[in-house]
């Protein structure tokens, strides 16, 4: 039969063991999550990145076009 400081210290050692166990998950958990919200940000900033050479081709393209028309109606 097992003692009583025996049972007790093998409680104690699960316990440790558990708390361990989840904390390794909550770790690996926890970098998960931090791993998305990196991959989230890096979208929003090609797609911000991507929307602002979109508009500044477009205002090029203003510009030139302006442009053409100003030197074809002076000619």
């Amino acid at each position: 039969m097992l003692t009583v400081e025996t049972v007790f210290t093998d409680h104690f050692i699960n316990e440790l063991l558990r708390i361990r166990v989840v904390g390794e998950v909550a770790a690996h958990l926890h970098d998960v999550m931090l791993r998305l919200k990196q991959e989230a940000a890096g979208r929003r900033a090609r797609r911000r990145l991507s929307l602002g050479r979109f508009l500044a081709c477009c205002y090029r393209q203003q510009a030139i076009r302006k442009v053409e028309v100003t030197l074809h109606n002076d000619a």
